[in-house]
């Protein structure tokens, strides 16, 4: 009963400390207390009745061997005495009777009393594990942001690098009409789906530019001892992950290489926060079972460890899975799709692969990772039966339609079955193709850069067809007025002046005269005619070369807004690159254009007419003095016959000599 005391003093003391009583735990132990009370009070009226009874029961039998010796001894055994003899014996056999009862209840009572010690024991425990599991919550609940100031650096550039892409970089290639040939839904797809994942995978450095392998297999395959090993063969030092009997690994965890030892978990939504080495291996299924929920707060947990056997390569460990926790399968399913390669692991003490096995595996088939096989515990069985179950598991494979690389044997008694286990993981290759999204968008940069480049191209060709057109009309226009003054001075010179003493001084022509008076005169007017059709040609042309101007400089400015677009997209990279602690980091070779940079012009106003910078003031003013006359004013007959006006216009320097 003291030890049953003690037992008792000890829970007391444990839930005090825990401050973890509860109602319902108040009410057990309360109830224990009085189960304890009623206990002490039989046991102390039985031992006291059995006492008593001994006593009288010795009495009786002293008393009675007294009486059979005389009885004996004087032969006087009469009727009444046999009589009373028999009573004493009755006495005597109840007394005995009652002793075995009274010795009866008390073993009873101490039946119940182990009993009663195992209830309290297991309470004890029970409120153990609610401490540890209220602890667990609390630090969950309370775990900051991962705050280093690399992992902050890192994190500002991915997102910045996010909203670039989401913002700047699809609302220029819009622009450019690059993405015109996308669906909503594939623009979509392009800049926030695919663009999420890119982040969230290159936030995670511990699979970031790494070979991810994926530990899978019932519970008590072996998964975390093949680990520890992995993580022992070059430094038997390095942190180990809990073995225990029962199943502990409760929630996937990634194993990766770092600079030094690490403890964080993601939540749901892919924050990283710290964990505490004393946290993190205390966590089992029997702690989460005690709060509802709180392995929903957990994607999964991250080991960093210095291991040189981690360097290019991350672990991730899973849960055992059993055909009565689907939560664990549910969980691993949905973490190994960041995986390049899974690794089921069989006891081979199992002989095959269970139909609970198969399920899951025929779940996982569906995202196309290569699956390897993994008998462990060989040592346990002779070569011929190692070569026996290989054969049995190839042929349940083969009948259920699973694909599988190949079959790998294992023990950690057996040293030499690493090495080729080894050989295998770092010969899986990369899937990089969440990382290439960056490519893809610089790919669809340089395609609008060199399709705005083939337009500008275009647009400079077309400008400067319309610019020699231009210059061949002012040409034209030139040679024109050029004669016209010549037609203007011959005809000046033909008439000979008659100065008359008795009448009016007159002009005279011969014949002949008459005749090139007429001609040339002719001739002036066919080139009145024609300066005024090549005006207004070079009217048309100035207005072409003006909108040919316009387009050209927009496509230019397109072609700048794209360049610089794609070089801040690439100063981007290059930081995050630098912050990135990822071993397959890489420079982008940048893809050469087939187009030659032209030069950039600025674009100048003046009026209603766009110029180029390469336009003199001359034929800045050629066009603005053409286009300031209204078409009332080109029908003048100045503009067909007056000499003198286009004398005037080109000696006042409006037109290039």
């Amino acid at each position: 009963m003291d030890e049953f005391s003690n037992l008792l003093e000890q829970i007391e003391d444990t839930l005090d400390d825990a401050d973890l009583i509860s109602e319902d735990m108040q009410k057990c132990l309360d109830s224990l207390k009085k189960i304890k009370s009623d206990l002490e009070e039989k046991i102390e009226v039985s031992e006291r009745n059995a006492k008593n009874l001994e006593k009288e029961m010795d009495e009786f039998s002293n008393r009675l061997d007294s009486i059979q010796d005389r009885l004996d001894d004087a032969d006087l055994i009469s009727e009444d005495m046999q009589k009373c003899l028999d009573s004493l014996k009755k006495i005597k056999s109840d007394l005995e009777e009652k002793i075995e009862v009274s010795e009866r209840n008390a073993k009873n009572l101490e039946k119940e009393k182990v009993k009663v010690a195992k209830s309290l024991e297991a309470e004890k425990e029970k409120g153990l594990v609610q401490k540890q599991a209220l602890g667990f919550v609390k630090e969950i609940l309370t775990s900051p942001l991962v705050s280093d100031e690399s992992t902050v650096k890192l994190y500002q550039a991915i997102d910045n690098i996010v909203a670039f892409i989401k913002e700047d970089v699809q609302e220029t290639l819009k622009e450019s009409g690059q993405l015109r040939d996308l669906s909503d839904a594939e623009r979509q797809t392009l800049f926030s789906t695919d663009l999420v994942a890119w982040a969230i995978t290159k936030k995670k450095k511990w699979i970031d530019g790494k070979t991810t392998i994926a530990l899978l297999g019932e519970f008590s395959a072996g998964k975390t001892s093949i680990l520890n090993c992995i993580l022992s063969k070059s430094d038997s030092s390095a942190p180990q992950l809990p073995v225990e009997i029962r199943p502990t690994t409760a929630i996937p965890t990634y194993i990766s290489g770092g600079l030094i030892n690490g403890y964080q978990f993601v939540t749901p939504n892919n924050e990283l926060k710290e964990l505490s080495e004393k946290t993190f291996k205390r966590v089992s299924k029997d702690i989460l079972a005690q709060v509802e929920g709180v392995s929903s707060l957990i994607q999964y947990f991250v080991m960093t460890c210095k291991n040189s056997n981690l360097n290019k390569l991350s672990i991730l460990d899973t849960p055992g899975f059993s055909s009565t926790d689907k939560e664990d399968a549910e969980r691993s399913i949905s973490v190994i799709n960041e995986c390049d390669a899974l690794f089921w692991v069989v006891n081979i003490s199992a002989g095959d692969l269970n139909e609970s096995s198969l399920a899951i595996l025929r779940k996982m088939a569906v995202q196309n990772k290569p699956l390897y096989i993994i008998l462990n515990q060989i040592d346990l069985k002779s070569p011929r039966e190692r070569k026996q179950t290989e054969r049995q598991i190839k042929r349940t494979l083969t009948n259920n339609g699973i694909k599988y690389e190949g079959i790998l044997q294992f023990s950690k008694n057996l040293k030499e079955t690493l090495t080729p286990l080894m050989g295998t993981i770092l010969s899986i290759k990369h899937d990089d193709g969440r990382e290439t999204y960056l490519d893809k968008i610089v790919n669809l940069l340089q395609k609008a850069i060199d399709k705005a480049k083939e337009a500008r191209l275009i647009a400079e060709k077309e400008k400067n067809g319309i610019r020699r057109s231009y210059d061949r009309v002012k040409r034209e226009l030139r040679d024109e007025i050029d004669n016209i003054l010549e037609g203007c001075l011959k005809i000046r010179n033909l008439p000979k002046f008659n100065k008359r003493s008795f009448s009016a001084d007159d002009f005279r022509l011969t014949q002949e005269e008459h005749s090139d008076f007429v001609r040339n005169l002719g001739g002036v007017c066919v080139s009145c005619d024609q300066v005024k059709a090549k005006f207004e040609e070079l009217g048309q042309l100035g207005g072409k070369m003006a909108t040919a101007s316009d387009a050209y400089h927009v496509v230019v400015s397109r072609v700048n807004q794209l360049e610089r677009c794609m070089e801040s997209l690439e100063t981007k990279e290059k930081e995050l690159n630098r912050l990135s602690s990822s071993p397959s980091t890489k420079t982008r070779v940048k893809k050469a254009s087939s187009m030659e940079s032209a030069p950039l012009r600025s674009t100048s106003r003046r009026g209603a007419s766009a110029t180029d910078e390469d336009l003199s003031p001359e034929e800045i003013e050629d066009i603005e003095s053409f286009h300031g006359c209204t078409e009332v004013e080109r029908e003048k007959p100045v503009f067909k016959s007056n000499v003198v006006f286009f004398h005037r216009l080109f000696e006042s320097g409006k037109w290039p000599k």
